[in-house]
């Protein structure tokens, strides 16, 4: 195979001799043709005019094999604790040794790695690929074909989940560039609640691509808070795709923080197809060197009184790129919506650039919508305050860039969970400083 989809040769051609119930096989297959007809995407697509993909090489990418994953275990270590469940994937493919045992999972809850709910009921994952058909893109279709793990997370009606459930994908591999594909599944019953925490993060040198895919529904007055922290490392680019469908009154909150210094782009396409179903999302990149973060986001409001609230920020230096476009559509059944998207960014560098589009599309008359976007760099009043009562330049842009980080941190209701993700992305900031 030659062309643009060249890198991902050797799984497109390993996909049909892959195992698996016919339906899936049969998804597979045409996955792989789409994306064989399609390539890559490039910036001739209007969707990636501003994000190109990095330089993935000449070297095709490997699909990956299960591993004892000993070197991931100090990578994990920080997201593991008594009171959390952790799902943990290294390469692409489980970690039984780094994962909780299952006497440690909660009742009420239902968890497995892809990989075996594949073997043991595969029934219960069919209806999940049904409109496998319409393709959202060849990064999409590429994970319908090559996905071979993930975490299969279901609630049951009613329970109201008390543990954090945390799935952490590792990229370990440093001889030959691993492709990690991953698909997780997430299905909240009625009146159903979690929290839950999705992690990529990789060792220093390590190679590869990781695309990720998180897919969920939520029935009618369940509740999920959602963490998503994005580290890959610099040799490790990273496409990520969260999908989400609302029933009637139900809440989802999603955080996402892309502070590791690889390529990543992340997807995301919310349905709010239930009465007054709500949808609050946030996040932050933290982009530096030549790095490019990219956040997308298409919120469908598609029933009456639905509620959507967005508010990003993106801190850029050197001679980083950000991206932001979001997306608010209004259907015309979706009377009384009440839709707000904010996005700010502050600029570091006079090299650095963020490319923010808010877009608006509204079919009915009763709607509250508003958007508003503002870049610039760093506020030279505030700046001069802190220098005028001795803090020096470095440590001044650390407090300020601190402070503009933390109103997507301060997000994070529990407070285990916000200690966590302050560790994680504090050594991003501190770079930050200095890059400035």
């Amino acid at each position: 195979m030659t062309g643009p989809s060249a890198p991902f040769s050797e799984i497109a051609s390993a996909v049909p001799s892959w195992g698996g119930p016919s339906w899936l096989s049969d998804a597979r297959k045409s996955a792989v043709a789409r994306f064989v007809s399609a390539g890559l995407p490039t910036t001739r697509i209007e969707a990636w005019r501003t994000t190109p993909l990095p330089d993935l090489g000449k070297m095709a990418y490997a699909p990956g094999s299960a591993s004892t994953a000993n070197q991931a275990g100090a990578l994990v270590k920080p997201f593991m604790a008594s009171d959390v469940v952790t799902l943990v994937f290294v390469d692409g493919f489980h970690s039984e040794t780094l994962s909780s045992s299952v006497a440690t999972w909660p009742k009420g809850v239902r968890l497995a790695p892809m990989s075996r709910q594949l073997v043991v009921s595969p029934e219960d994952l069919q209806p999940w690929f049904a409109d496998m058909g319409a393709t959202d893109g060849a990064l999409h279709d590429l994970n319908t074909a090559a996905f071979r793990d993930g975490a299969w997370v279901v609630v049951d009606d009613g329970v109201q989940v008390q543990m954090e459930v945390r799935v952490v994908l590792v990229s370990t591999s440093t001889d030959q560039p691993v492709a990690q594909h991953v698909r997780s599944l997430v299905q909240l019953g009625r009146g159903a609640s979690l929290r839950m925490m999705v992690a990529v993060i990789g060792a220093r040198e390590a190679r590869g691509f990781t695309n990720s895919h998180t897919t969920i529904t939520m029935a009618e007055r369940s509740r999920l808070d959602l963490v998503r922290v994005h580290e890959s490392p610099p040799g490790v680019p990273h496409f990520d795709a969260l999908s989400a469908t609302l029933g009637a009154h139900s809440v989802l909150g999603d955080t996402v923080l892309q502070t590791g210094p690889s390529w990543t782009r992340s997807e995301i396409d919310i349905v709010l197809n239930g009465e007054r179903a709500t949808a609050d999302l946030g996040g932050v990149f933290i982009a530096r060197g030549t790095q490019v973060s990219d956040i997308h986001t298409l919120l469908s409001h598609q029933a009456p009184g639905v509620i959507s609230r967005q508010n990003y920020r993106g801190l850029a230096a050197d001679e980083a790129r950000g991206v932001f476009h979001g997306q608010i559509k209004v259907e015309s059944e979706a009377r009384g919506t009440d839709a707000t998207q904010n996005n700010k960014n502050m600029l570091l560098s006079k090299r650095a650039s963020v490319h923010s589009t808010p877009a608006l599309e509204i079919l009915t008359d009763d709607v509250k919508c508003k958007h508003g976007s503002a870049t610039g760099q760093i506020d030279q009043a505030q700046l001069f305050y802190l220098r005028s009562r001795g803090i020096d330049s470095v440590d001044a842009i650390r407090i300020l860039t601190r402070a503009f980080a933390s109103e997507i941190v301060s997000r994070l209701s529990d407070e285990s969970t916000r200690r966590l993700i302050e560790a994680q992305i504090a050594p991003s900031l501190e770079q930050l400083g200095v890059a400035a």
